[in-house]
C-alpha cells in the first residue's frame, strides 16, 4: 500500500471533477478513487486542518469542515481511502521540525546569508498556542500570533507538512506549493533523512515512492 499527501492547495483540484485544474491532477484522482485502497491519503494536524476549513478556527473538527470538503472527506473515510494520525502527534513533531529548522538557520546564517534568529519564547508560545488551539480556548488576537509564528521567515510556514509526512511515514506529497519545495528537498528535516517524492502539475505520469 502507497500513501499520498494531499496538500490543501490542490485538494479541491484534486478531488472536484469540476475544477478547471483538475485535468491536471486527473491521475492522481483515478489512482486514489479507482486503485481498490492500494493508495492511501494521509490526515491530521491542527494546521492542516485548519488550512483545509478554510482558514477559520472554529472548524477544526471533522463535522464543521466546509461543506465542499465535508461531503468529500467523509466519502473517503467512509471508502477507507484515508489514514488520520492524532493532531497531537503531528503538531508534537511540528514543534520538533520547527526546532530543527531554527537550529539549522543559526548555525549556517553567517554562510547563507539568511537572517534568522527566533528566541527560544517564541518555540514556548507556538507549544502553547497549539495546546490552547486544540482545547478551543484561543483568541482571535492569539491566532493572528499563531499564524504569524508559523510563518516566520525565511519563508518557512509549513511544518505541519513536514511534520505529518514524518509521523506517517509517508513519501508522496502532491502540492503546487513551489516556495515550500526547498524545505521539502531538505533532509535534515526528515527523521529518516529520506526526501519524499513532490508530484506536481501536470502530472502526465504517477510513479508513487515507497
Amino acid at each position: 500500500m502507497n500513501t499520498i499527501l494531499i496538500d490543501t492547495n490542490v485538494f479541491s483540484k484534486v478531488f472536484d471533477p469540476n475544477n478547471e485544474e483538475h485535468n491536471n491532477y486527473t491521475l492522481v484522482y483515478q489512482a486514489i478513487m479507482k486503485g481498490k485502497g492500494k493508495i492511501k491519503i494521509i490526515f491530521g494536524g491542527t494546521k492542516y486542518k485548519i488550512e483545509i476549513a478554510g482558514g477559520n478556527m472554529s472548524l477544526l473538527s471533522m463535522p464543521k469542515l466546509e461543506p465542499k470538503y465535508q461531503k468529500k472527506i467523509a466519502q473517503l473515510k467512509i471508502a477507507k481511502l484515508i489514514i488520520e494520525y492524532k493532531d497531537e502527534e503531528v503538531d508534537k513533531e511540528q514543534i520538533t521540525v520547527l526546532e530543527k529548522f531554527i537550529a539549522y538557520y543559526d548555525r549556517h546564517k553567517s554562510r547563507t546569508g539568511v537572517k534568522f534568529n527566533v528566541q527560544e519564547f517564541d518555540i514556548e508560545r507556538v507549544k502553547k498556542l497549539i495546546l490552547e488551539i486544540q482545547n478551543n480556548k484561543c483568541h482571535d488576537e492569539k491566532i493572528i500570533l499563531y499564524k504569524e509564528l508559523l510563518s516566520m521567515k525565511p519563508d518557512f510556514d509549513d511544518p505541519h507538512i513536514i511534520a505529518l509526512l514524518n509521523v506517517s511515514k509517508c513519501k508522496n506529497i502532491c502540492t503546487e506549493d513551489v516556495r515550500s519545495e526547498p524545505f521539502l528537498k531538505a533532509k535534515f528535516l526528515y527523521n529518516d533523512k529520506i526526501l519524499p517524492k513532490i508530484h506536481k502539475k501536470p502530472i502526465k505520469k504517477l510513479i508513487l515512492k515507497n
